[in-house]
């Protein structure tokens, strides 16, 4: 957030920015924890990325499958070969709190669904249809968007 703050027009027009838009792929959108620490980000708080126990990392990546990279593993496995560090005590790093001063334009989150349907959602209880002139290109028998905006 830091960074898109620091932007002050774009690079090739030079015209001052009128909003953010964030078009998805930023959490797993059925986990309503990352949904809310992206929100929390963009918004402006602290979120601590840790959904366990608050003393240890639990996720695919410790629990010794060799499918998954885990920077803390002394072990050589494909990713080690790879090339991909060993990084001690990084969980523990990262289950530590994050600040972001939030994002100070106004800003469009573009949460997607697995399912795909024709309606847009806009947190804030309106909703309202996609018009199809907006974006012609898409397919909107099978666009399920919610979108939230910036409280």
């Amino acid at each position: 957030m830091r960074r898109v703050n620091s932007l002050h027009e774009g690079p090739a027009t030079g015209r001052v920015f009128d909003a953010l838009v964030s078009t998805g792929d930023n959490t797993d959108n059925h986990e309503h924890v990352e949904r809310d620490w992206y929100l929390t980000l963009l918004s402006g708080g602290t979120i601590i990325p840790n959904t366990s126990a608050g003393d240890r990392w639990e996720s695919v990546q410790t629990f010794g499958d060799p499918l998954f990279y885990n920077p803390e593993s002394s072990r050589t496995d494909m990713y080690k070969r790879a090339g991909f560090p060993r990084v001690d005590h990084y969980f523990r790093r990262v289950m530590g709190p994050v600040s972001s001063p939030g994002v100070k334009i106004p800003w469009y989150a573009v949460l997607r669904r697995t399912v795909m349907r024709s309606t847009i959602g806009v947190v804030g209880g309106r909703s309202t249809r996609l018009p199809t002139s907006i974006f012609p290109r898409w397919p909107v028998s099978s666009s399920l968007l919610t979108i939230t905006t910036a409280p």
